[in-house]
């Protein structure tokens, strides 16, 4: 990835975790994994703080995807024992 692209993203806590909005130890997620075309396009990048990460790789959290809502686009995510928001297959990613 490229420096410029983690400087955007990690702007000085200006782009919080988009899980727990954590503004401290960010790093970024590749939503789609790091195979997809583009895949460190800023639409296939989520800022998430160390934490949050952590949690998604041993696969407590799911992260869905970035959709469109009245708020913007929002990653959309949730815990593993819970229902998917959007009701199409998460991917878990562990290690």
């Amino acid at each position: 990835m490229k420096k410029k692209t983690r400087r955007v993203l990690n702007a000085s806590g200006k782009l919080p975790c988009e899980v727990c909005d954590e503004v401290h130890f960010l790093v970024q997620h590749h939503i789609l994994g790091r195979d997809v075309h583009k895949a460190n396009d800023t639409s296939n990048l989520a800022n998430i703080c160390s934490n949050c990460h952590l949690k998604i790789h041993r696969g407590e959290i799911i992260v869905e995807k970035r959709a469109m809502t009245t708020l913007g686009y929002k990653l959309l995510w949730h815990q593993k024992d819970s229902e998917s928001i959007t009701g199409e297959q998460s991917i878990v990613f562990t290690y």
